[in-house]
C-alpha cells in the first residue's frame, strides 16, 4: 500500500509502512533472521526516528550476530534519549550481556565488572526482577565474590519462591531456581 490519499498531506504508506516493517522485524528476530530483523529495524526506524523498542530490537541482533561494538553504540544511544531505560530490566540486561559476551571473548575485569554492575543496577531498581539478578549473581560467582553473590543467590530464591505461589508461572522461574541452588551448592 504505498498511493496517497487524495488531499491528504499523508501518504497511506507513511502510516502502514513502520508499522509493517516493526511487526516484520520482530517475526525475522523470532526466527533468528537477525540481518534481515536489522533491515526491517533500519526502514521502520526511517519513519520512527529514535524509537527505543526498534533500537532495542536492532541491538539483540546485532549481539545475536556478535556485532558488540554496534550493539553498545544502540543501547548508549538508547540510555540517551530517556536516561531511566538504564534501569530497564530487559535494556540494562542486553547491556550486561554485550559486556559479558566481551568479557568472554577477553577475559578483561573491566568488561566482567561492567557487566556485574548493569546487571545488578536493574535488578536494584526492581528486585522482583529475577532475570538480571541471577546474571549478576553468578557473574559474581565467576568473579570469585562468593559472599556477595550468595547474598543475592538467597535473595533471588525468595522472590522466586514467591512466584511459584501464583496461579501462572513462566518457566523462567523454574530454571532461575535451578540457577539458584547450583550457585548456593
Amino acid at each position: 500500500i504505498s498511493a496517497c490519499l487524495v488531499g491528504s498531506e499523508m501518504c497511506i504508506r507513511d502510516r502502514v509502512e513502520p508499522t509493517v516493517h516493526e511487526m516484520l522485524s520482530q517475526i525475522l528476530l523470532d526466527q533468528g533472521l537477525y540481518n534481515e530483523a536489522i533491515q526491517e529495524v533500519d526502514y521502520a526506524l526511517r519513519l520512527l526516528k529514535d524509537d527505543t523498542d526498534l533500537l532495542y530490537r536492532k541491538a539483540l541482533a546485532e549481539v545475536e550476530l556478535q556485532n558488540l561494538q554496534s550493539a553498545e553504540e544502540l543501547v548508549k544511544l538508547m540510555f540517551s534519549l530517556d536516561q531511566k531505560l538504564a534501569i530497564d530490566p530487559e535494556i540494562a540486561s542486553l547491556e550486561g550481556r554485550i559486556l559479558r559476551e566481551r568479557w568472554i571473548l577477553t577475559q578483561d575485569s573491566a568488561q566482567l565488572n561492567g557487566a556485574i554492575a548493569a546487571y545488578y543496577r536493574a535488578y536494584e531498581a526492581n528486585p522482583t526482577q529475577y532475570y538480571p539478578g541471577i546474571n549478576a549473581a553468578e557473574l559474581l560467582l565467576a568473579k570469585g565474590d562468593t559472599s556477595q553473590a550468595e547474598a543475592m543467590f538467597r535473595k533471588l530464591l525468595e522472590t522466586c519462591q514467591r512466584y511459584l505461589t501464583e496461579q501462572t508461572v513462566s518457566y523462567w522461574v523454574d530454571f532461575t531456581l535451578g540457577a539458584i541452588y547450583l550457585g548456593l551448592g
